[in-house]
C-alpha cells in the first residue's frame, strides 16, 4: 500500500517530466495561458487597426466624394459651365445660388448658303457681340468668325434684336457655334441655380430646363449643411441677397456618411462680375462696387449702351473720404441714331461744375477720365492742378440712377 502511494506521487511530483519538451504539467498550463493572453492582445491590437484603417479609408472616400461636388460646382462637368464662369448673379441667398452662364447654340452640319442665325435665347441688353466660330468638314477645331446682329432698312433689328450674320462665308456642311450672353429675365431657362434641399439632403442643379442632383455620389452619403457666402472685389463679405457689388462667392458644406463628417470651403472669384472689372462690368440702378480712387485708377469707361429712349438718364456717384464726384449723363434719340447728349459733374452733388452739351454717338462710349477741361473728371492727371480728388482705402462707384436699358463700365487701376 505505502508503494502504490509513493508510485502515484512521483507520477504528478512537478519536477516529473510527462512531455517530450521537458515541460512539467504546471508550466504547461502556464505557457497555455500566456500563448491566449498574447493571442487576445494581438487580436484586439488587430481589430483596433483595422477599425482605425477602415475608418481613415472612410474618411478618404469622404474627402473625395466632397472635392468632387466642390468641382463640379465651381469648374463644372462636360457640357454644364461651372460658376466661375457666370456672367452675372441673379440668386444670392444662404442655401442657394443663381446664376447666368454663357449660352451656346450649336449647328451641326449647316447646308445653308446664307449665314444668318437667330439666337435661341434672349440676348442681354449691352452685352458684348455673340462669338461666332465654325469647324469646316474634315477640320477639328473651331476658328472665330466675326459676327453682327442684322437689321432692316428702317434700322429695326430682326427677330427682336436676335438675329446674327455671319461676316465670313460658311463651308456646307461645317459645325457653327454662337456664344453669348443671354438675358434671364426673357427665360428663365438660362438660368443655373445650386440648392440644397434639407428634407433629402442633396445639392441639386436645375439649368435648362432640367434638375439633377450634383455628382451621384453614394445613397449613403447625405449633405449636412450648405452655405454660400459673398464677397465684393476687396473681398468684404456682404449680405445675402446684395448682388450689386458681389464678384465672388465662398461655398462651405458638410458631407456625412456612416456618422463620419467631413466639411470643406473653397472661395471663387467669378470672372464676368467684379474682380474682372477690366472685362467690363453690367450697370444696374443701385449696383455698388468698389473701384481705386483718383491716383491709382487708369481707365474708368463707359460703353456697350443699350435701349436708349428720349430723355433717358444716367446717374453716377463715386464716393471716398467724405468727397463725393458724381456725373449726370443725358441720353436720347439725336438724326434717329442713339445718342449721349451731354452731362453734368457735380463735385460735392448739388454743386455743379461743369457742363457739356456736346451730342455724341451712344456706341462711342464715353471715357470718364478725359471729360473737358481735365479740372473735373474723376482722375488725378499729370501736370494739371485737378480739383476733383476722390481717395481713401474705399472708394464706392454707385449708380443712383439708370433710365437706359444697360451699360458696362470698364475699369483698370
Amino acid at each position: 500500500m505505502i508503494r502504490k502511494a509513493e508510485s502515484f506521487f512521483r507520477i504528478f511530483s512537478p519536477k516529473k517530466r510527462l512531455f517530450p519538451a521537458g515541460l512539467t504539467l504546471v508550466e504547461l498550463l502556464v505557457v497555455i495561458v500566456l500563448a491566449v493572453i498574447v493571442t487576445s492582445v494581438v487580436s484586439l491590437t488587430l481589430r483596433a487597426g483595422l477599425g482605425s484603417w477602415q475608418i481613415g479609408e472612410g474618411e478618404i472616400a469622404l474627402q473625395r466624394q466632397a472635392q468632387r461636388i466642390m468641382e463640379e460646382i465651381i469648374e463644372g462637368k462636360d457640357d454644364i459651365p461651372g460658376i466661375r464662369e457666370a456672367l452675372s448673379v441673379v440668386e444670392a441667398d444662404v442655401n442657394s445660388l443663381g446664376v447666368v452662364p454663357l449660352w451656346e447654340d450649336i449647328y451641326r452640319n449647316y447646308q445653308k448658303e446664307e449665314a444668318e442665325f437667330v439666337l435661341t435665347k434672349p440676348f442681354s441688353p449691352g452685352a458684348p457681340l455673340p462669338i461666332g466660330q465654325m469647324k469646316t468638314p474634315g477640320s477639328k477645331k473651331y476658328i472665330s468668325v466675326p459676327a453682327v446682329f442684322l437689321y432692316d432698312e428702317d434700322g429695326t433689328s430682326r427677330a427682336g434684336g436676335n438675329t446674327v450674320k455671319f461676316l465670313n462665308s460658311v463651308p456646307r456642311g461645317s459645325d457653327v457655334r454662337l456664344l453669348y450672353f443671354p438675358d434671364a429675365s426673357g427665360d428663365s431657362s438660362v438660368i443655373m441655380r445650386y440648392y440644397w434641399d434639407r428634407n433629402s439632403r442633396k445639392i441639386f442643379r436645375e439649368y435648362r430646363g432640367r434638375k439633377e442632383e450634383v455628382v451621384k455620389y453614394d445613397r449613403n452619403v447625405n449633405i449636412a449643411d450648405l452655405k454660400f457666402l459673398y464677397y465684393d472685389n476687396l473681398n468684404n463679405m456682404l449680405s445675402v441677397g446684395k448682388k450689386s457689388s458681389l464678384s465672388a462667392v465662398g461655398i462651405d458644406f458638410i458631407v456625412e456618411k456612416n456618422n463620419v463628417l467631413r466639411e470643406l470651403s473653397s472661395f471663387v472669384s467669378i470672372r464676368g462680375l467684379g474682380g474682372n472689372l477690366g472685362s467690363g462690368l453690367a450697370l444696374n440702378e443701385e449696383m455698388e462696387v468698389l473701384i481705386p480712387d483718383s491716383k491709382q485708377i487708369r481707365t474708368l469707361a463707359l460703353d456697350n449702351i443699350w435701349g436708349i429712349s428720349d430723355d433717358d438718364k444716367l446717374d453716377i456717384e463715386i464716393s471716398g473720404y467724405g468727397r463725393t464726384w458724381k456725373i449726370s449723363i443725358d441720353f436720347g434719340i439725336s438724326g434717329a441714331e442713339p445718342s449721349i447728349l451731354g452731362f453734368n459733374i457735380e463735385y460735392p452733388p448739388g454743386s455743379v461744375v461743369y457742363t457739356n452739351k456736346r451730342i455724341r454717338p451712344a456706341k462711342s462710349g464715353l471715357n470718364l477720365l478725359k471729360l473737358g477741361n481735365d479740372y473735373y473728371d474723376y482722375d488725378d492727371d499729370a501736370n494739371v492742378e485737378d480739383i476733383v480728388d476722390v481717395s481713401g482705402e474705399e472708394v464706392k462707384f454707385r449708380v443712383t440712377r439708370m433710365d437706359i436699358s444697360a451699360a458696362a463700365i470698364f475699369v483698370r487701376p
